[in-house]
């Protein structure tokens, strides 16, 4: 036991006092040291049950602020097991001047992420359970894997439907073809007023505001435009991100479509239009040639100069009807072009795509929900945050807010494809974790080995929330590496589940009863409450929740139900217990 004698009254002085208090930075030389290590500095810190973690972690992240004025509440990430956490280290955060600090869940994360990409999902949340088997598939190295084969396969296919050898030179051959349309409409453009009119109707303002052509002529140049930017990115220019030509795709097949399914209507009804420009000039010069007035002997026609200029406009009209009639010409390759590309199941559905927020969609339907569908589940569920988010990652796709710290706790409860993930979307950041091995309790998720994660390792192993007894009992059951600090207290007791009222009666500060979740009912009963979800912690009332729910947290009393509890389950209850602890035992 290490003793020391002032540290030991302050800190049995408040136990019972329920607000979390900042660590004593003139006494824990290791914390401190942790504290002050470099900004840019990316490490793990592993600490035992009891050690500080969390206070470390929020004394680092005042000391960075307060010694780099650069540095924002903005510009840093922390993210938290729980909201009922959040709310737990709240009082500690305002006293540091860290309550402009995102703390967020990892769930959460994701979901704000989404957001920023016009995804909702946390409103759609399902209250259905999502089955072990699905979870253990997504948190796996395998899905990572999954996803990225499947996004790949689907920019190959898609991208040789234009680049492949028996693709490539038809590909060239419409893109030539667009740019020849662009030049002939410069010209259209470029002539008089009256053609132009014919040919592209008149500029009008629109309700929603800017302005539109009555006629489809400009709409269907715009898609040539579209397509040919496309088709100019496949074959001129470098590859770019999946994601970056799935929406460039969409983009192109509206306008292929437009151009396949309209241009020809178009093209004629130009021109008819211009046919019936020519017919109305036709009738204004024979208008015209009955003014006529002598000069001298000679009879002449009184608007010689308008007529010529009717005449000027007709073969204007004529050349510019005889051009758009070139333009139509090769709109049958484009046609039998786009008529193949609908062939394909994927160019469809991704044609259907209207902006980043649909692409996103589809790919997740053709990776994720595959997987969801093999285990019966409808509806959008937590793990699908993640799921998104890294389909979109992988596809090449920045996501937002990006961040220069991030500070995570609890970090032994995150997935290696998680901190992987983390680390692409926040590529420049440096990454503080801390945790603790042995409280991973999920065999579907976290971390095993902190190798994976990166960066520096440090251990802390000195114990400073149970007194002796409560940590000589872990250490002794669960064989942990803790040290005690040396504060004496109860003997840890073994009480029956009818006596767990008593147990508490007369006792000071937060209580809580740690059970497996399928027992929590058992202690649903007047003066205790349940928690679910991020429902915040009750200081009146003795607070019953699951192992999981109660990690980060401490109570100056605990009575654990630990039936069905593995050793690490039981580790996480008994070290939530302050001062007093009891195992709850059958009859």
């Amino acid at each position: 036991i290490l003793f020391d004698p002032y540290l030991r009254s302050i800190i049995q002085s408040r136990e019972d006092d329920v607000k979390v208090r900042d660590i004593i930075r003139t006494i824990q030389e290791q914390q401190f040291d942790i504290v002050t290590k470099p900004e840019r500095e990316s490490f793990v810190l592993q600490g035992c049950a009891g050690s500080g973690k969390t206070m470390i972690l929020l004394h680092r992240l005042s000391y960075l602020m307060y010694n780099n004025e650069s540095l924002h509440p903005g510009d840093v990430l922390v993210i938290t097991p729980s909201e009922s956490f959040n709310g737990f280290i709240d009082e500690l955060s305002q006293m540091l001047e860290l309550e402009k600090v995102r703390t967020t869940t990892l769930r959460y994360y994701y979901f704000r992420a989404l957001s920023g990409e016009g995804i909702d999902l946390r409103s759609r949340l399902t209250d259905a359970r999502e089955p072990e088997e699905y979870l253990a598939y997504v948190y796996s190295a395998r899905f990572p894997r999954d996803v990225s084969a499947r996004i790949h396969k689907l920019y190959e296919e898609l991208f040789a439907l234009f680049t492949a050898p028996e693709c490539r030179a038809v590909s060239e051959a419409i893109l030539a073809m667009c740019r020849e349309r662009q030049a002939q409409f410069v010209r259209i453009r470029n002539g008089s007023v009256r053609v132009r009119r014919a040919v592209l109707g008149e500029l009008k303002e629109s309700k929603e505001g800017g302005f539109y052509f009555t006629k489809p002529f400009r709409t269907l140049m715009s898609a040539f435009t579209q397509a040919e930017d496309f088709l100019r990115f496949v074959l001129e220019e470098h590859e770019r991100t999946p994601d970056y030509f799935f929406r460039q795709f969409s983009e192109f097949y509206r306008s292929a479509h437009l151009i396949a399914a309209g241009g020809e209507k178009v093209f004629r009804g130009a021109q008819e239009d211009l046919a019936s420009l020519v017919v109305t000039v036709d009738k204004e010069i024979a208008d015209l040639m009955r003014y006529k007035q002598k000069r001298g002997t000679e009879e002449v026609l009184t608007y010689a100069d308008r007529i010529a200029r009717r005449e000027q406009l007709k073969a204007e009209a004529e050349r510019t009807r005889a051009l758009i009639g070139e333009m139509e010409e090769g709109l049958s390759l484009f046609s039998d072009f786009f008529a193949v590309i609908r062939l394909t199941r994927n160019c469809v559905e991704l044609g259907k795509c209207r902006g980043g927020a649909d692409v996103a969609r589809w790919l997740y339907r053709e990776t994720v929900r595959p997987a969801k569908t093999k285990h019966g589940m409808k509806g959008v569920y937590p793990s699908d945050g993640y799921a998104m988010c890294y389909c979109l990652t992988e596809a090449g796709r920045e996501l937002k807010p990006r961040y220069g710290l991030v500070f995570v706790d609890e970090g032994q409860d995150i997935s290696e494809g998680e901190y992987a993930l983390l680390h692409r979307i926040h590529s420049d950041a440096a990454f503080n974790v801390f945790g603790d091995l042995k409280q991973n309790i999920t065999p579907w998720r976290g971390v095993r080995d902190w190798a994976k994660v990166g960066g520096n390792l440090y251990t802390l192993n000195q114990n400073y929330r149970n007194t002796n007894e409560i940590v000589a009992f872990v250490s002794r059951v669960l064989d942990a590496d803790m040290r005690p600090i040396g504060l004496e207290g109860a003997e840890v007791a073994h009480i029956k589940p009818r006596q767990v009222s008593a147990f508490f009666r007369e006792k000071q500060g937060l209580q809580a009863v740690i059970a497996k979740e399928e027992y929590l009912p058992l202690f649903d009963k007047r003066g205790y409450k349940v928690l679910t979800g991020d429902a915040q912690l009750s200081r009146s009332k003795i607070n019953v929740m699951s192992v999981f729910a109660s990690k980060g947290l401490e109570f100056s009393a605990v009575a654990v139900y630990d039936k069905g509890m593995t050793e690490n389950e039981k580790y996480i209850a008994y070290t939530r217990a302050l001062r007093e602890l009891a195992i709850v035992e059958d009859d």
